[in-house]
């Protein structure tokens, strides 16, 4: 583990004329990172030229080109928080190697041992993108202009993983519980082989994709003395393309050797085979008008096609419109209330379509195994399964939009406010729910169809201020937060889901309730208490003589719960909705912008106030000798500090059990950025050469003002995850 590095450099130059114009631009960014081996390079170009051809008609071509090599010596190479948490979790008396020989303490899982290995995983990709397009305004059609617009993209890539067979010791161990490891390897136990020689792989792979979308549009723009009119119309086309194959070897049976040629070419396996394919077909058109910049329409259409449905289901509407008054302009508004400044009615509905779902399953569709196929004679063949049940019925996801809002803007401009009110419904949507509807053997996936129904509404509030606080001393600041609710109305479900034989299954996931209340985290146990000494453990067994916790007699030290079916035992059938809501009562992102003369202070701060949240999972993980676990658990019941520890201990049966016990006040309060800028006064520039100077202090993730989690930042899920970074940068601008 280093310190890592980031490096960027640009040169760039431009040019031109009245007529003609362009700029050309190239950039190399390399970064290391904190583990050996870990290398991102970067190279990109980008080049545009903007021409006048004839009066009216314009030209624009822009070519980008990026050039990627990232290298890695460990295997996540897109997700470290595995590789992080096994080396933080190895406990100070477990030697990660001795005398340079990597120690067996985790079945293998030894990240030094994987960084010394030779273990790589090296990506190159390269991809190009070409955007052209047409501009033409005519003189004798005041306001009119024809555009077309046309890109192309393509992107390739390499990628080779090399996992080769190595081996950790194992030595000898001291001590009661055999934690104690000794310099002396152990003669009766042969290393352990973390990576076999015949599992050992090499893994090349390839990828390459293509796309285009054209473009065409007319729009007329014209002001006729109060009354404005915009009119766009147009049609788009696009086609998308992608194609990647990964295969491997295993056993290698040269030592050493990283090629394909020094492995075994009888275990050539695919590994990976895809070829992905979608077009899209859109026209679509918009009318704006105003009449004094007072009354505002818009309305909006497309019509979109999409591969993803079959013939004669392909085809989308989705309109809308909007309508907005400016009541401030209004005489009898102005000179009846002078205080504000600006007042906006607006409301819109509208239609939108989806077609998020994989290409093609309208089709039949076929899944190849190679490890379950058929015999025939000695010789094993493929086998080819049903997959998803083709729907050719199925057709666009469709949302209905309502809002409804105001912006205000009050005391000299000094008050912003705005508030929207809206109710979404999402019908038609896509539900594969049936799928548990048919058996096993049934020998297919259940078909995607149109079935689904959501409702989601609530509110927007943004309130923003600016204030002269004295002279050359300005400040403003604004929030925004919201409130809001959703429900499932209808989705196809299996009658088994509606049993009360295990509550987490049902309660979270049953249509028609109200997700604050009823959602995963908030079904659990009801806490009740510690059992602090084994005359309380007796006292309760006494009152309640067949109370156990999950099959297993309480004992000191451990937690007990509400009997909520009154069954007598502690299962998962007494869990139940811990609390009413689990939201939060009030959310907000707040921005402030302090200035005085040439100084400027901004900050971003999020604040959360009320709600649950709870501890994760991991946080509860059980400790062995080879594995660490988080210094909360410090304060634990011990035989010798029965009364004041605040957690129970390991061997509680309900640890990985959501309870009330493990839920908090989610107060949340982080400064999430902070900068401080100066601008040096023009003449003190001017006097050392400069047309103008900067310098700039920035800094992100900087503090946890109010933690309901002291264990873990916030804003990550565990605290074995990749540690969110705080940055601190220092910057100077000059121009001569």
């Amino acid at each position: 583990w280093s310190s890592s590095l980031t490096q960027r450099h640009n040169l760039s130059v431009s040019g031109g004329n009245e007529k003609i114009t362009f700029f050309a631009g190239g950039s190399y960014q390399n970064e290391n990172g904190n583990y050996k081996g870990l290398q991102v390079d970067k190279y990109t170009f980008r080049s545009g030229l903007t021409t006048t051809i004839l009066e009216g008609l314009k030209a624009d071509v822009a070519f980008n080109v990026d050039h990627n090599i990232s290298k890695a010596n460990n295997n996540n190479v897109n997700n470290d928080a595995r590789f992080f948490e096994s080396m933080i979790t190895v406990p100070r008396w477990v030697p990660i190697s001795v005398n340079g020989v990597p120690v067996n303490f985790n079945n293998g899982g030894n990240p030094l041992a994987l960084l010394q290995s030779g273990y790589y995983d090296n990506r190159k990709s390269q991809g190009y993108r070409v955007n052209a397009s047409l501009t033409y305004q005519p003189k004798f059609i005041e306001g009119l202009t024809a555009k077309f617009q046309i890109c192309q993209a393509g992107n390739n890539s390499t990628n080779s993983q090399y996992e080769p067979p190595y081996s950790i010791a194992n030595f000898k161990r001291l001590g009661n519980n055999g934690a104690i490891y000794s310099e002396e390897i152990d003669p009766n136990l042969s290393p352990f082989e973390a990576v076999r020689r015949e599992n050992a792989r090499i893994v090349p792979g390839l990828s390459r994709g293509n796309n285009y979308q054209g473009f065409l549009t007319l729009g007329y723009d014209r002001t006729i003395k109060l009354h404005s009119f915009k009119l766009l119309v147009g049609g788009e086309q696009s086609r998308a393309e992608d194609e990647s194959l990964s295969v491997y070897w295993r056993n290698q049976l040269i030592p050493g050797s990283q090629d394909y040629w020094g492995f075994d070419p009888n275990t050539l396996t695919r590994q990976d085979r895809s070829i992905f394919e979608s077009t899209k077909r859109s026209f679509f058109g918009r009318f704006n008008y105003d009449f004094d910049k007072k009354y505002l329409i818009e309305a909006v259409a497309r019509l979109d096609a999409s591969s993803n449905f079959a013939s004669g289901n392909r085809w989308g509407l989705a309109p809308s419109i909007g309508f907005g008054w400016v009541i401030s302009k209004e005489d009898f508004f102005k000179d009846n209330v002078p205080f504000v400044n600006f007042l906006k009615f607006k409301a819109n509905y509208g239609i939108v379509g989806d077609d998020r779902i994989r290409a093609r399953f309208w089709q039949e569709r076929y899944t190849i195994d190679v490890n379950n196929g058929y015999l025939f004679g000695d010789n094993n063949g493929n086998g080819l399964n049903p997959d998803v049940f083709p729907n050719l019925d199925i057709t666009w996801e469709k949302k209905e939009t309502i809002n409804v809002g105001l912006e205000a803007s009050l005391f000299n401009n000094k008050l912003d406010f705005g508030v929207e009110f809206f109710r979404n419904r999402t019908f038609d949507g896509f539900d594969r729910g049936a799928n548990e509807l048919y058996p096993l053997y049934a020998g297919f996936l259940a078909p995607v169809v149109n079935y689904r129904e959501v409702y989601n509404w609530g509110s927007e509030f943004t309130i923003g201020y600016k204030a002269k606080l004295a002279t050359d001393l300005n400040l403003s600041a604004s929030m925004n937060f919201s409130y809001g609710n959703s429900v499932i109305d209808k989705t196809i479900y299996s009658p088994g889901d509606l049993l009360e034989n295990r509550a987490p299954d049902w309660l979270a996931t049953t249509f028609g309730t109200d997700p604050r209340k009823y959602n995963a985290s908030n079904i659990g146990l009801i806490y009740k208490g510690m059992f602090r000494t084994q005359e309380q453990v007796d006292a309760f067994l006494n009152e309640n003589p067949n109370y156990t916790l999950y099959g297993v007699v309480p004992q000191a030290g451990w937690l007990y719960y509400e009997d909520t079916n009154s069954d007598g035992i502690i299962t998962d059938a007494d869990m139940v909705p811990m609390f009413e809501n689990t939201n939060a009562f009030f959310s907000s992102g707040i921005n402030l912008n302090l200035t005085y003369k040439a100084l400027s202070l901004s900050t971003n701060i999020f604040a959360r106030f009320g709600g649950k949240v709870f501890y994760d999972s991991r946080a509860r993980t059980r400790p062995s000798n080879t594995t660490n676990v988080l210094t909360l658990w410090q304060d634990r019941w011990t035989p010798q500090n029965p009364m004041e520890g605040r957690f129970p201990r390991f061997d509680d049966q309900t640890l990985g059990r959501n309870s009330t016990y493990w839920a908090v006040d989610g107060t949340t309060i982080r400064v999430n950025n902070m900068t401080l800028s100066y601008k040096v006064p023009t003449k003190f520039a001017n006097k050392i050469g400069l047309a103008n100077a900067r310098v700039l202090a920035t800094g992100n993730n900087l503090w946890t003002i109010v933690n309901p989690l002291d264990y873990k930042d916030p804003y990550t899920s565990s605290a074995y995850d990749y540690p969110i970074l705080r940055t601190l940068s220092l910057g100077l601008s000059v121009g001569l």
